[in-house]
């Protein structure tokens, strides 16, 4: 039954925001009493802040998959791009999710951020010495610094300053972008063709 609440309120609060849906909202939808939720979950807050480390680790969880497929880094990451367009990560009703997060509990979207800043790190570390090893990345790169950098301009997708600009491309269109220039500024001349072909592939496509 934990589980299946948690299901449901992560369901309920990525779809409506996490300001509207209610204990009761989330009782009614399952048919069952505000108290059998409050067995398991203490407060609206306490299922919140599960809820959406719930929804964060199932992203996490189908970006490991992408990891054991063997690609090598640098298609990696524009397969994780497509990962996440498929899961709706950059859907603008979501992104208005955070939003409401970070200003009706900021709290918890502080722990949220740290927890995603974690699992940021450790995925782009992993991906930045893979491809040095393989000769796709410029050895001696300041891989902390370009990871922090990295993260601070994905970060900008789920700002609603930078969303107002997006006139004519769609966040997942930006995002395919910014990881194309970002891998344009550490690939060696052999990334670079494999860069220049996954590049050439997706334009035959669309």
């Amino acid at each position: 039954m934990q589980n299946t609440i948690l299901e449901k309120a992560k369901e309920l609060f990525l779809e409506r925001g996490v300001k509207t849906v209610t204990m009761d909202d989330i009782a009614r939808e399952m048919g069952i009493s505000k108290k059998t939720i409050y067995a398991h979950y203490s407060s609206k807050e306490d299922l919140l802040e599960q809820s959406f480390n719930r929804f964060f680790y199932f992203v996490i969880e189908k970006l490991n998959e992408v990891k054991e497929k063997g690609f090598n880094p640098i298609e990696e990451l524009f397969k994780e791009n497509e990962v996440l367009k498929e899961i709706v990560i950059f859907d603008e009703r979501k992104i208005q999710v955070l939003h409401d997060l970070e200003k009706y509990y900021p709290k918890i979207a502080d722990n949220f951020l740290r927890v995603r800043i974690a699992e940021f790190e450790k995925n782009y570390k992993y991906n930045l010495e893979r491809g040095i090893k393989q000769g796709l990345y410029r050895e001696n790169l300041p891989i902390d610094f370009i990871v922090k950098n990295h993260f601070a301009c994905t970060s900008t997708y789920f700002n609603k300053a930078f969303n107002k600009l997006q006139i004519t491309r769609t966040i997942d269109e930006v995002s395919f972008l910014q990881t194309e220039y970002f891998l344009r500024s550490i690939v060696t001349p052999k990334g670079l063709e494999i860069l220049e072909q996954l590049i050439t592939h997706k334009s035959n496509i669309q």
